[in-house]
């Protein structure tokens, strides 16, 4: 086992093996340097960064935007539904096709959300233009 100890104004090794402690210098010692796993760190869930990414618009109520996803996909962002009138509603907070965004990029999570925030400045800073307003 090896031990750094500083005397005087010269930096030298305390090591020990037996019972008796000896001082060495460091020029003496080759130093075996294991190295350490550093943890790689774990991505969010899907579901935290894409809440994550809703909370950090400005100027809308973040829990009722939850509720409204909640209810509209079940948190889904590749969820499709069809409307009587033709119209299909597509991803996380299920933006109807009359808004004119690009279909394919409505399945990412983060332009489904930027679009349902374009929707919600356009409908007053309300979430009206949602069914499942009038049901959370």
């Amino acid at each position: 086992m090896w031990l750094f100890a500083l005397v005087g104004t010269v930096s030298m090794i305390l090591a020990y093996g037996g019972k008796t402690p000896v001082l060495v210098s460091p020029m003496a010692v080759q130093a075996r340097v294991e190295p350490t796993m550093t943890p790689t760190p774990t991505p969010q869930p899907l579901r935290l960064r894409m809440e994550n990414y809703l909370c950090y618009k400005k100027d809308w109520d973040c829990e009722r935007a939850k509720k409204i996803i909640k209810c509209e996909s079940g948190w889904n962002p590749k969820a499709v539904n069809g409307n009587k009138n033709g119209s299909v509603d597509v991803g996380l907070m299920q933006i109807n096709t009359i808004h004119k965004a690009d279909t394919e990029r409505l399945f990412d999570y983060e332009y489904n959300i930027d679009k349902g925030y374009e929707i919600y400045l356009r409908a007053g800073k309300s979430f009206r233009p949602w069914v499942c307003l009038r049901k959370i």
